[in-house]
């Protein structure tokens, strides 16, 4: 299966003929952050500035043990879903902090010490994007979440990023909803399937793409000024 990258225009240009429709939802980082937080839902800006007065607090995971905590936590929350979207199991973070790459992070939400929450990010080139989170039921009522994704986000915008994606949403709801509360907006991550006639389609993206960005470069060419000879 091919996804769509959300931030390539190229593609967006293509009309390809996608198997199916999906979004993503993403906040532009090229606000200033107080304006950013102004866009935020009420109640998530309540719950933001709840937790951050309790003390709540967000660092990076350093310690396989706190990747090994983190997952325990992810397990626990897997039972509160009746049928998951997914389910991994401990191997994958095992790899993931094994890579010991700047370009994943597990963000852990701490309170007296303790882990209330987390997410696992992947940064490329502008974007970070919002894998996989988790957080502990009975220390709700602290709004955790919330106020790891408002933390994350001010973090991001500070590294000179451009955009926090949340990623797709399995088209939950309840899910959608809680991102839409961060002032984000709506990108195409269509989905290309293998089905039988997967390589001729392949071909056919490969030659659409290159034909797009062969006259994006053209155009790009014609609207530079032209150097005087001899200089």
């Amino acid at each position: 299966m091919i996804s769509q990258n959300p931030f390539d225009e190229t593609l967006d240009e293509a009309n390809l003929p996608w198997s199916y429709e999906d979004f993503t939802q993403a906040i532009d980082l090229s606000r200033d952050y107080d304006e950013l937080k102004r866009s935020w839902a009420r109640g998530h800006v309540s719950a933001i500035n709840k937790a951050s007065r309790a003390g709540l607090v967000l660092v990076e995971a350093t310690t396989e043990e706190e990747w090994k905590e983190y997952f325990e936590i992810y397990t626990q929350s897997l039972e509160r879903w009746e049928t998951p979207l997914s389910r991994y199991d401990y191997r994958l973070f095992e790899m993931l902090y094994e890579l010991h790459s700047t370009k994943i992070k597990l963000w852990l939400v701490k309170y007296n010490g303790q882990i209330l929450s987390g997410s696992i990010c992947f940064y490329q080139s502008q974007t970070v994007m919002y894998w996989h989170g988790a957080f502990r039921m009975e220390f709700q009522e602290f709004r955790a979440a919330p106020f790891m994704h408002a933390e994350i986000v001010r973090y991001s915008k500070n590294e000179g990023y451009r955009w926090y994606d949340f990623n797709p949403s399995g088209n939950l709801e309840g899910v959608i909803t809680f991102k839409e509360r961060f002032g984000t907006i709506k990108l195409r991550t269509n989905k290309l399937v293998n089905n039988g006639t997967f390589k001729k389609t392949l071909l056919s993206v490969k030659d659409t793409i290159t034909h797009l960005s062969s006259n994006k470069k053209k155009k790009v060419e014609e609207e530079l000024p032209v150097a005087p000879l001899g200089v």
